[in-house]
């Protein structure tokens, strides 16, 4: 209690520094621990899994390598099919299919939602909170809601017994509301539906495969990988994989067409070194000044060591003096963590869902661990120094002037790097958002004004025809509406451009040449609606192709790679058929003849190479987004009017469209994130190193008051004091501007070594970086300076 409350009273004796290192602490800890937190509930997506290290994914491994999330079911009935679950060591499977962009009526209002057919196993398997009701869908009819959907839904009412309409046409009652787990899931939705309500679903399941032991997974699927050619896949050989769930969030190797949450690996990379940099900005600014503090304390010690003080009594003090100012720190760390939470989530988007054990773990390291790091060079500064030493060292900087000088170069050296990558990256984001994708975007909408069909059980012909009746009356009206409406100039049904899937599909040219292609089907409706450049041949006619011929228009990319000179005498030969019609033999598979070579267009991230693309022919599907150009100025009532037209055919409920130019933002998401996260953290991080900067120059301007006071009674000018007093901060701040030129550019262009399409590094951005932070350095230090020049010399002898 004695060591606490002296370390007290030497805080309080050094106010200025205290607060300045308390400041520094604060803000550096705080954005670091913003991150840390942030990262670690990524590292642990999905962890509420009981029996996370025996749960699974059932994956399908193509003969080309490529692993798809799947299910391992034989709907065909196939001679050649080898149940990969038959396996003893298999305890639990649970099957469930994603259906995103659903809906579900409620007394008449149409909502969209993400629904999951499922059975009671996945919650047995993936429990969440329950708040009302139960998590086990008894009956085909029950229907277990997530609270959001609650509210959205019933708003203040209980919704236990409540009754809704589904995309089926089945009516279910709510039977259980849950809440979020513990952790971040990587599966997504708002209402579980019994895969039990239909027979026949639109899509194959995907199946959570539970074992009795984790390491029995190796042994499974080594027998599983022998291929089978079933009927499912065209008989084209695939075996069946079990994969971890634990890594499926990071997973990126492993394809998946519903729509879950995925993770990335290189954005969380950027982050801990961020974090990182910005520790380092605050333990170095900490021990600094720290540093400063002790110089001014020699005597103190020297006189504790002469009485007869040991190591462990000065370490112990140097902790508790530590220890006091982190204990008051960790409690301001939490309460600006906690107070910022709305806006780290809403402008970094970095939400983080709270574990208490991360929480407790990382402020006893706080609590503990700092006051150690921060003790360390102190103590060996003075502990290992002579008493005599420790006397003269009063009032003289002696060697811990280097230790100072070499902290703040550091300082400046992570500090300029960080503005240097804010100011590369805000370009980049620049660059890639006004990069010409070669297409047109502008005034583009798409809005889906039909479902896509989530059940195939059809009970009789009668059924069917209605059904087909009135798909058919409600594409009339849209073809009516959208060509008598004076808002739009084109219309069509389709994908954006930049949504196409990377390569897929294995082809062979009559050159000789092989390589992966990705193959879209379009019509010339589409090609026309975008613009697309033709560069020979011809383009789609709706008159006159049909959907099962065997021609292609490929890029120049495609021509490029497949190293074609004239398209009329090369053909490509697709690795399997693209298409079946009724009597087709299914093992023919023409080559296709090129009619017609189209200007590269960008698919997909910047940071992508363009890919060889072929188009085949076939109309639009009206399950698709209707995709609309709007007349210039019209956007408030095009939306209107398609919104009409959308309830129209759906009757009320939510009307949801997007724009190109959004979309195509939205593929940037990470990178915007990114930068907004550097430019914020480099502007604290100038602003700690300032904190630091005003921390050392008041001590070290302060000692030089009697040589200022010689300089100006011997006639030297506020020029000349102001040079020296400046010079020693412009060395280090050059030198570190240097370093941090040098290693910033290094380490700019590896991480941009694999955007095939990135912004050049310029000269000017490191310039303008250097500019910011000295401009920030010299209005810290003019104060200071000025106050100096302006001392009286009298006034200042006599003191001495």
């Amino acid at each position: 209690m004695k060591q606490i409350l002296l370390s007290i009273r030497m805080l309080l004796r050094f106010k200025v520094y205290t607060f300045i290192n308390f400041t520094g602490l604060v803000f550096s800890i705080s954005c670091a621990l913003i991150i840390a937190r942030y990262i670690h509930q990524e590292n642990n997506v999905d962890h509420f899994c009981p029996e996370l290290e025996r749960t699974f994914l059932m994956t399908t491994v193509m003969d080309n390598g490529q692993t798809y999330l799947s299910g391992s079911i034989d709907p065909n009935k196939d001679p050649n099919y080898r149940n990969p679950l038959s396996d003893p060591c298999v305890e639990k499977v649970s099957q469930f299919m994603l259906f995103s962009d659903d809906y579900v009526i409620v007394d008449g209002r149409r909502f969209t939602v993400q629904a999951m057919a499922t059975d009671s196993l996945y919650l047995d398997m993936m429990p969440h909170p329950v708040i009302a009701g139960k998590h086990t869908l008894n009956t085909p009819n029950d229907a277990i809601i997530t609270y959001k959907l609650a509210k959205r839904l019933f708003k203040n009412e209980n919704p236990i017994g409540k009754t809704l309409k589904v995309s089926t046409g089945d009516v279910v009652t709510v039977t259980g509301v849950i809440d979020e787990p513990s952790t971040k899931a990587s599966v997504q939705f708002e209402i579980i539906i019994s895969k039990n309500l239909r027979n026949s679903w639109s899509r194959m399941a995907s199946e959570l495969v539970q074992l009795h032991r984790a390491e029995d997974v190796t042994e499974l699927n080594k027998k599983n990988q022998k291929p089978m050619e079933l009927l499912a896949y065209g008989k084209r050989p695939i075996f069946y994989q079990l994969t971890s769930l634990k890594d499926f969030y990071m997973n990126h190797n492993l394809l998946v067409y519903d729509k879950v949450l995925r993770g990335n690996r290189t954005s969380l990379s950027i982050l801990t070194i961020v974090a990182i940099l910005l520790l380092l900005v605050g333990i170095f600014n900490y021990v600094n000044l720290h540093t400063v503090v002790m110089l001014r304390r020699a005597r103190e010690f020297g006189i504790k060591k002469v009485f007869g003080a040991n190591g462990k009594t000065i370490f112990l003090q140097l902790y508790f003096e530590n220890f006091c100012l982190g204990a008051v720190a960790l409690l301001f760390i939490w309460t600006l963590v906690e107070v910022t939470r709305n806006i780290v989530t809403s402008w970094f988007e970095i939400p983080v869902t709270s574990d208490l054990s991360f929480d407790i773990w990382i402020s006893v390291f706080l609590l503990l661990g700092m006051p150690l790091i921060t003790s360390i060079f102190p103590f060996i500064r003075y502990n290992y120094a002579t008493p005599v030493n420790s006397l003269r060292s009063v009032g003289v900087g002696g060697n811990s002037i280097v230790s100072r000088m070499i902290f703040l170069f550091i300082q400046y050296v992570v500090t300029v790097s960080l503005v240097i990558a804010a100011i590369y990256f805000s370009r980049q984001l620049y660059y890639v958002l006004h990069y010409d994708l070669n297409y047109k975007t502008q005034d583009i909408i798409q809005c889906p004004l039909f479902s896509k069909q989530t059940s195939w059980d059809i009970t009789s012909d009668e059924e069917w025809q209605v059904q087909q009746q009135k798909e058919s009356a409600n594409m009339e009206l849209v073809q009516r509406r959208m060509d008598e409406s004076p808002l739009f100039s084109q219309w069509t049904y389709g994908q954006l451009p930049i949504l196409i899937n990377p390569p897929s599909t294995q082809c062979t040219a009559s050159t000789g040449e092989k390589a992966a292609m990705t193959i879209n089907f379009v019509d010339q409706h589409y090609m026309e609606f975008f613009e697309l450049k033709l560069k020979e041949g011809r383009i789609w006619d709706n008159e006159k192709d049909q959907f099962a011929q065997y021609k292609f228009i490929i890029n120049e990319t495609a021509k490029r790679v497949f190293r074609i000179e004239d398209i009329t005498k090369a053909t490509l030969q697709t690795e399997r058929r693209l298409f079946y019609t009724s009597g087709m033999n299914l093992n023919e598979n023409p080559p296709y003849e090129i009619v017609g070579v189209i200007e590269d267009f960008k698919m997909g991230h910047l940071s992508n190479p363009d890919y060889p693309l072929a188009f085949c022919f076939s109309r639009a599907d009206h399950t698709n987004p209707l995709l609309a150009c709007i007349v210039p100025g019209k956007r408030r009532e095009a939306i209107k009017y398609l919104e009409d037209l959308f309830h129209e055919i759906n009757g009320d409920g939510e009307f949801c469209y997007s724009f190109a130019e959004d979309d195509i933002a939205a593929m940037y998401h990470d990178d915007q994130r990114t930068t907004r996260i550097y430019i914020a953290f480099a502007m604290i991080a100038i602003f700690i190193s300032c904190l630091g900067l005003f921390g050392l120059s008041l001590y070290d301007i302060q000692q030089r008051y009697r040589e200022i006071a010689l300089r100006k009674i011997n006639g030297a000018t506020a020029r000349d004091i102001f040079r020296l007093l400046l010079r020693k901060y412009c060395y280090i701040f050059g030198a570190a501007f240097v370093v941090a030129s040098g290693v910033s550019y290094i380490i700019i262009h590896k991480y941009m070594e694999n955007y095939h399409h990135h912004a050049p590094i310029a000269l000017w951005m490191f310039l303008t970086a250097g500019f910011i932070v000295a401009l920030i350095s010299f209005c810290t230090l003019w104060w200071q300076i000025r106050k100096a020049i302006r001392i009286n010399p009298a006034k200042v002898l006599k003191g001495e």
